[in-house]
């Protein structure tokens, strides 16, 4: 019946996710054998199945997420929730969570590698392609406790 503000602030946060580029077009069957046929059924069964290897994957995401926003103290979602609704046009405070890998896919990931993919760079795959930025208070410090987990106080390496 009622809500707290922290799960209002998390469901915010997932609405204003970025999406990955939109659909992708089905990609061309190609023969697998010389008279044409084609191995995995007809190409409605194929998009039928891509779609719920999507759904799923879009399933375990939100899982995922929503269990590591929902570690976070209010004032921390607000802080965020800020940063991502003003696409850091804002200075915004870090968000510090344990150094603790979150599983995605079968993948351990980082906090801040999944919350960069989520608001940031769709296309990002590898911690290693960002840098803390100098304001930040993850920044010069390799093996701390916690990590800042705000996509805006990291630049993505080229």
């Amino acid at each position: 019946m009622f809500r707290s503000k922290r799960s209002g602030l998390v469901r915010r946060l997932w609405r204003s996710r970025r999406e990955p580029g939109g659909p992708q077009p089905p990609a061309a069957a190609a023969p697998s054998s010389p008279d044409g046929a084609t191995d995995g059924g007809s190409p409605e069964r194929r998009g039928r199945e891509a779609r719920s290897r999507l759904l799923l994957l879009e399933q375990e995401l939100k899982a995922v997420t929503y269990s590591l926003l929902k570690r976070l103290k209010e004032r921390s979602l607000d802080s965020l929730l800020e940063a991502v609704e003003s696409r850091g046009g804002m200075p915004s405070g870090c968000v510090l969570v344990a150094r603790t890998e979150v599983r995605l896919g079968g993948q351990a990931a980082p906090p801040h590698l999944l919350l960069g993919k989520l608001f940031r760079w769709p296309d990002l795959q590898h911690p290693a392609e960002l840098k803390p930025l100098c304001e930040c208070q993850s920044f010069g410090v390799a093996d701390g406790p916690t990590v800042c987990c705000n996509p805006y106080h990291f630049s993505r390496l080229c």
